[in-house]
Parts: structure tokens; C-alpha cells; sequence
């Protein structure tokens, strides 16, 4: 498989929901994004027909989950041009994964990820930079274009081993641990708008402020990983915002 078909599979998974459709959801958009691989594999007439048809079958999982299956498909589907696998082979595949990825994909990007973003993006807003709407889409993007272009490459290496290889993301880890940093924020930014003096504004502290409240999530998010309790670092951030409300 060449680069530029690969790179052209990747580009056009990102459209996987421009022909959503309540019968079969994400199909059409499964098998447009495979069309090119398709091609490259069986060539154009009747030999590609086939493969077509049998990715017109019902798909629907959580849109950027959906790369590390387009990848492996694309690798199984090689497979099958070789004759070392069967064709219903890949539809049993992607029926057996795409409701685990559907819920993993809710509950990390819906669920996890938006909520601290939007958090992160609230905090910089009350500091006073304009930048705000940036830092929302700047930790939202990177994580999930980072997955839905490695995840595709990832499931294009490993084919049905995929399944195992997103276990190295350590999805249930990391969603605990930035819903319980999305929580402690949310309780020392309430803590610190409160207890503003009426006469000094947050925004006079700008990019400074900015800086440090980003510092503090990173030292916070490294705490958890190495182990300390939710507990110790809620103690922390009351009196971070006991000294910070005390200092302006």
C-alpha cells in the first residue's frame, strides 16, 4: 500500500459522517474512506465490486474511534486479496468493536475531554485573555487528531492485533484521572472567583496568571499519576485558593 493511499484513506475518514443515514449510520462514510484502498488493492470493474458492497453493511461507533477500524480494515481487506483471510471475516470484525470503541469514544471525548477543556478555556477567559476559545480547541484537537490519524496507522500495522494495541492509550486511567482533575479545578476556580476583592479584577494578573493555573494542572496531573489521592490534592487546591484570594 503506497503513502498517498493511505494518506487520502485518512483524509477522507474525517468525513465519515457526511453521508450519515439512519438505516446503516456511518456506512457510506466507512466505505467512501476505504474506496481508495479498494481500488489500489482489487483494481477498478467487477473485482472491486465486491469488497464495496460488503462495507455498505450497518457501522456506527464514535466518529474518531472509527480510524484505528478504517486502518484495519484496510489491512484486512489485504489479507482477503491474498487469500489468507475471508471477506466476512472483516464485517464480524468491525461488528465486534464498533460498540466497545462507540462507548470508550462517548465517554473519553464527550464526557472527559470537553468538560476540562471547557474548563481550561472558562479559567483563561476570567484572566482576561482573548485566547480563551484557542486553548478549548488547542487540548481538544490535538488529542483526538492525534488518535484518529495514530489510531488509523496503528490498525493499518496491526489489523485485528488493534483491538490490543489502543490498550497502550489507557483509556480508563486517563479519563479517572481528568475527570478528578476537572473536578478539584472546578472547585478551586469557584473558590478563587469568590473570594475576589470587588475592587481588583483577575484580568490584571493576564498571561502571568494564565501560566501558573497551567503549571498547577500539570503538577496536579503528575500527582496523580504518581499516586497521590484525590483527597491530598483537594486539601492542596483549597489552600491554593485560600492564599491566592488572600493575595489579591
Amino acid at each position: 500500500m503506497t503513502r498517498k493511499v493511505l494518506k487520502s484513506v485518512v483524509f477522507r475518514s474525517f468525513l465519515i459522517q457526511g453521508t450519515w443515514n439512519f438505516e446503516r449510520m456511518q456506512n457510506l462514510g466507512f466505505c467512501y474512506a476505504l474506496i481508495p484502498a479498494l481500488r489500489h488493492i482489487y483494481g477498478k470493474g467487477e473485482k472491486v465490486r465486491e469488497p464495496v458492497k460488503r462495507h455498505l453493511e450497518f457501522f456506527n461507533t464514535h466518529p474518531y474511534m472509527a480510524a484505528p477500524v478504517i486502518g484495519a480494515a484496510v489491512k484486512m481487506e489485504e489479507d482477503v486479496a491474498r487469500g489468507d483471510m475471508n471477506g466476512e471475516d472483516i464485517n464480524t470484525f468491525k461488528a465486534g468493536v464498533m460498540g466497545s470503541y462507540g462507548a470508550i469514544g462517548d465517554s473519553f471525548f464527550w464526557g472527559t475531554l470537553k468538560p476540562f477543556a471547557s474548563l481550561m478555556a472558562v479559567f483563561v477567559s476570567l484572566m482576561g485573555q482573548v485566547l480563551s476559545p484557542f486553548i478549548f480547541l488547542m487540548l481538544y484537537n490535538i488529542s483526538h487528531l492525534r488518535l484518529r490519524i495514530a489510531g488509523f496507522y496503528m490498525g493499518y500495522e496491526e489489523g485485528i492485533g488493534v483491538v490490543d494495541g489502543l490498550k497502550r492509550f489507557n483509556f480508563p486511567v486517563l479519563m479517572k484521572r481528568i475527570k478528578m482533575l476537572t473536578v478539584i479545578s472546578s472547585g478551586a476556580l469557584l473558590a478563587v472567583y469568590l473570594n475576589i476583592k470587588p475592587e481588583t479584577e483577575l484580568e490584571q494578573y493576564g498571561l502571568i496568571g494564565t501560566l501558573v493555573a497551567v503549571m498547577l494542572f500539570g503538577l496536579y496531573y503528575r500527582a496523580l499519576k504518581g499516586g497521590a489521592t484525590p483527597q491530598l490534592l483537594i486539601y492542596a487546591s483549597l489552600v491554593i485558593s485560600v492564599g491566592f484570594s488572600a493575595f489579591i
